[in-house]
């Protein structure tokens, strides 16, 4: 058996053949043939370390071998490999949020760097990252009467009351609604818009979706401050924490007049260490990246722009039209990154003499000052109608009607780029909401309304069907 550095790559000598090996040749020098080798033998126990200490050897040289391949490299290894390709391992990231603090009080809070909010449902810790100083509150705006609170659209809902001067108040500022008979109505809120004289604001609150929850008469009161400061800060433990938005609110470090705080946009969420396997396929893509003005390279580059979520991309390399592509073109549907990130890099990476084709027009100015028009098409979001037809039981809840829009809302979430829309699924996703009293379920769909089709709706690669559940009908009989 042959040993070592092969044209079939690298083979290991073990550790029990080179004991073999070596009571072999003793046994071959002359007076030695009857020595006994067997195990626990004299000459087995001396041979036995010097075997150990070679084969620990053949196994550095075969480590050393296969650390100049990507696909065998592993931790420092595979980082010295990154680093010739000028990159490097992803190190891990805390999950980020930006919290508002505020304050009900007339005097100015300071919070230090490092003092700790939760996440109420899972207790994650985030700690502030810099001193924030809260202004004090200059509004004198308590404990208000509220007369109405109904929903808009959206997540958007409007909080009436009775003549109130609201002149002080600006859209950012906080609102605090307590003992609303419906739970999903109390709580910190950003003020999202507001009528002076007509003695409302607006808020967004991500449990509202419907008109459910309305309340009329007396429910509850409400506070708004301007005593607000945006502080930046972090999980405490790294790793892929995410942090919707208003869900890090749980003061754990309570200071003084320090009265809130919350986070009201979607954190950034971390990551943990970059594994092996993710660094050699980020590798392989950068490396596609490097190779220029390739329809792949550009779709990879493209992924890398914050916030881009998906990339989809067709070309004509011929002298003709083809299937609508001018000759030498190519057309990007592109999901999320701003329009002039996309501009920037498709006019960067793109090859030289191909035209871009799509909706998204723009400007590109390349390193000597000349300007040229680039262009993309973005995924076109279709709204979906629904009627949804339920025969029903005594057993049919109040909140039904409700219970099943929000089960297809959350259906239609699921949905991606060129994904048709099944009926049966529609039906499915009603059946399986486990809503009381249903007997039968019927679903009509269309794009318009009111819909009427009882058929898969086709929807082409770049199209992304939606379901809002302003456009859904629930129709209990």
């Amino acid at each position: 058996m042959t040993y070592g550095l092969l044209s079939t790559g690298f083979r290991r000598k073990t550790e029990g053949v080179i004991r073999n090996e070596i009571l072999e040749d003793l046994r071959a020098v002359e007076g030695f043939s009857n020595l006994r080798t067997g195990a626990g033998s004299v000459a087995d126990n001396l041979v036995a370390p010097f075997s150990e200490q070679l084969g620990q050897a053949w196994q550095a040289a075969e480590a050393l071998f296969q650390s100049f391949s990507p696909d065998s490299a592993s931790g420092a290894s595979l980082d010295n490999l990154l680093s010739i390709v000028a990159n490097a391992r992803l190190l891990e990231l805390n999950t980020a949020v930006t919290l508002r603090l505020g304050t009900f009080g007339a005097t100015s809070v300071l919070v230090q760097a490092e003092n700790q909010v939760a996440q109420s449902e899972t207790s994650t810790l985030f700690e502030t990252l810099d001193d924030a100083t809260i202004p004090a509150n200059t509004l004198t705006l308590e404990d208000l009467d509220i007369t109405n609170i109904a929903w808009q659209s959206g997540y958007t809902e409007r909080i009436t009351l009775p003549t109130t001067d609201l002149s002080a108040v600006v859209v950012g500022d906080v609102a605090l609604i307590e003992g609303a008979t419906y739970a999903v109505n109390n709580g910190y809120f950003k003020i999202t818009a507001l009528n002076d004289g007509a003695n409302w604001i607006e808020i967004e609150n991500l449990s509202r979706t419907d008109a459910a929850s309305d309340e009329t008469g007396s429910p509850g009161t409400l506070s708004i401050t301007n005593g607000w400061i945006d502080a930046e800060a972090w999980a405490i433990n790294p790793g892929p924490t995410e942090a919707s938005a208003y869900s890090v609110s749980s003061i754990n470090t309570p200071l003084s007049g320090w009265d809130f705080a919350v986070n009201l946009a979607e954190g950034v969420t971390g990551r943990n260490v970059e594994s092996d396997t993710a660094a050699r396929r980020r590798r392989a893509d950068e490396l596609i990246i490097a190779e220029g003005g390739t329809l792949e390279a550009l779709k990879n580059k493209l992924r890398n722009i914050t916030d881009v979520t998906y990339v989809s991309g067709t070309e004509n390399r011929t002298d003709a039209e083809v299937d609508g592509l001018p000759p030498h073109s190519m057309q990007l549907t592109i999901v999320g990154g701003s329009d002039q990130d996309v501009w920037d890099c498709i006019g960067t990476y793109k090859g030289t003499g191909i035209e871009t084709v799509g909706t998204e027009v723009g400007s590109f100015t390349d390193p000597e000052g000349e300007v040229f028009a680039v262009a993309f098409n973005r995924v076109t979001e279709r709204n979906v109608h629904l009627i949804v037809n339920i025969t029903k039981t005594a057993a049919w809840p109040s909140d039904g009607a409700a219970l099943a829009k929000a089960a297809l809302v959350a259906y239609g979430s699921t949905l991606t780029h060129g994904a048709d829309l099944l009926n049966f699924a529609l039906v499915g996703t009603v059946f399986l909401a486990s809503i009381p009293g249903v007997l039968t379920v019927q679903v009509l769909q269309g794009f318009s309304d009111p819909p009427t089709l009882s058929a898969n709706l086709t929807i082409d690669p770049d199209e992304l069907c939606v379901i809002l559940a302003a456009n859904i009908d629930v129709v209990a009989t």
